[in-house]
């Protein structure tokens, strides 16, 4: 880290954005990156959830579609053949896109006792663009990933409303135009004029210079708006009556397009139920607890948030939508009720205009930590560093801090008080930065630690790597593997010199292991270049066989 280059852990600790309010502008606060991060990881769960119900709902009309063809065979088709693409979407996301960047969001945080380490969601620190700009953008060009990326959605919405088109099922005819106009909506790609009247193309408007979670978060909700493109199909080409769907006590209310607000704003989207129909009104619609006449708030089964003008608030966070219908009948000589509820999670973050910077960031003890600091309308020969004295001046604009301890703070963490003063002037701005010794890094099969079953053959062609969870740290520190110990069943062996294994230990992989029995690394030691007297140690990492 001694070199001049601006690399990413550069700009992650940077002064620039700390001192003067001028400066905040483009930075997010720890509470925005946090609410992105739990957005995403809701709707993460959210999408496995609707993919693994339209992959069931599939299978079933599938097997529908074999026993009665005439009846299900040509809707099986339709809505299967848009599953496909939007798999694609999906995968094509999840593959090419996102384990790229590999999701960093970890890092290692300490008990108070300082002895016990566990791995712990870090969304503040995914404040950086550079991972997506660099994914996607090469100059004012698009890279062969960004290019990709609007192909596979051009082509979801294109080969989508194509197959709608086409489709020549009775019961797609009455929401084939309404599915078309949000596939188009929810998939554009088209180019937008910003705030200033430039106009971009989508993936620049979108991406280029985002937060790296905010990127993330916008990613996830294209794949669970596919999917829900999938399960509203499903819905419509099954029909069930209301009596049908009541009795099957079916979750057939769901939420569309309702995901991500800013404060103060309205609720916009829909609530869908599972029949399309004109003349579908419930008797009573109950919306977060304030009680509608079905027939106003109605139309073909849908109930259109934006027409009731509900405001979503002003405080951030995760918010309920709690529907319910009620249908009143008069059967079997009495009246009965039957009621359809559903209860919708999304999320409100704040205006983008009140983002502000993040208010701690690190310093590692045994590195060279490279700040940038600098203030506007300051020249750099007027600045001066109060505290501390760790602290060199290595060029324009450029410090460096070696053999920083910091001392504890009334919470028991290591922190160091960064000044800056104007020489002149009585101007002075503290930023505290806690001051934390290495972590112990993490290993993996071929640099994919979330990867935790394969196949024999995969795995004995495997190299062990280690790296950092937080990708600043990993890229300011490259490790090498020294040696490591591999067992397979109650056979072990060492492994020195080498990251791979040996042509013995590959053949007894392939020859020995079980399907199901688990191969594993322990005793991993590490080194590094720049602290060749340093072991590093992760923790043992261990892989199913599936074959």
């Amino acid at each position: 880290m001694a070199s001049g280059r601006e690399t990413p852990r550069q700009k992650m600790i940077n002064l620039m954005y700390l001192v003067f309010i001028a400066m905040l502008a483009l930075n997010m606060s720890k509470e925005v990156l946090t609410t992105f991060g739990e957005i995403d990881e809701k709707v993460n769960k959210s999408t496995t959830n609707i993919k693994a119900k339209n992959f069931s709902d599939l299978e079933d009309l599938k097997k529908d579609s074999e026993k009665d063809a005439s009846n299900w065979a040509e809707a099986h088709e339709i809505v299967n053949q848009i599953s496909v693409l939007a798999n694609e979407l999906d995968v094509y996301i999840n593959d090419e896109v996102k384990f790229p960047i590999v999701m960093k969001e970890d890092k290692y945080d300490r008990n108070r006792d300082g002895n016990t380490k566990d791995l712990i969601p870090d969304y503040e620190v995914m404040d950086n663009s550079k991972d997506y700009d660099e994914l996607f953008f090469d100059g004012d060009k698009f890279t062969a990933i960004g290019d990709s990326l609007v192909m596979y959605i051009d082509r979801f919405r294109e080969e989508s409303i194509t197959v709608l088109d086409n489709a020549k099922v009775d019961k797609l005819e009455s929401i084939k135009d309404e599915i078309k106009s949000l596939i188009t909506e929810k998939f554009s790609t088209n180019n937008v004029i910003d705030s200033k009247g430039i106009e971009k193309s989508w993936l620049e408007y979108n991406y280029m210079h985002f937060p790296h979670i905010a990127s993330t978060t916008k990613l996830t909700l294209l794949q669970e708006n596919a999917q829900s493109i999938v399960t509203r199909l499903i819905a419509a080409v099954r029909g069930e009556t209301l009596t049908e769907i009541t009795k099957a006590n079916k979750q057939t209310a769901f939420a569309q397009g309702v995901d991500v607000f800013f404060t103060s704003q309205k609720l916009d989207g829909k609530v869908v139920l599972g029949k399309y129909d004109d003349n579908l009104f419930a008797n009573r619609v109950t919306i977060n607890g304030k009680e509608y006449q079905g027939t106003d708030v109605m139309e073909g089964g849908q109930v259109k948030l934006e027409k009731l003008g509900i405001n979503v608030g002003v405080s951030p966070g995760e918010k309920s939508l709690k529907v319910k219908f009620e249908f009143d009948k008069y059967e079997n000589k009495k009246d009965t009720t039957y009621v359809i509820e559903m209860d919708h999670k999304y999320a409100v973050v704040p205006s983008l205009a009140n983002i502000s910077n993040p208010d701690m960031y690190v310093v590692y003890r045994d590195l060279e930590n490279t700040l940038n600091i600098s203030m506007a309308g300051v020249a750099d020969n007027k600045l001066q560093i109060l505290n501390p004295k760790s602290l060199k001046k290595k060029s324009d604009g450029v410090y460096i801090m070696k053999g920083e301890k910091g001392k504890k703070n009334k919470s028991g963490d290591n922190v160091v008080d960064i000044v800056v003063g104007v020489k002149g002037s009585s101007v002075t701005s503290k930023v505290t930065f806690e001051v934390l010794k290495i972590p112990d890094p993490i290993a993996s099969f071929n640099g994919k630690p979330k990867v935790t079953r394969s196949s024999r053959k995969r795995i004995a062609t495997s190299r062990i790597q280690a790296s950092f969870a937080d990708p600043k740290l990993a890229k300011a520190l490259k490790l090498d593997i020294e040696s490591f110990v591999v067992k397979i069943g109650t056979a072990q062996k060492k492994v020195t010199g080498s990251s791979s294994f040996p042509k013995s230990i590959r053949d007894a992989i392939v020859k020995n292991a079980r399907k199901n029995s688990i191969i594993t690394i322990k005793d991993i030691v590490c080194t590094s270049k720049k602290y060749p007297k340093k072991n590093f140690l992760p923790l043992p990492i261990s892989m199913e066989v599936v074959d």
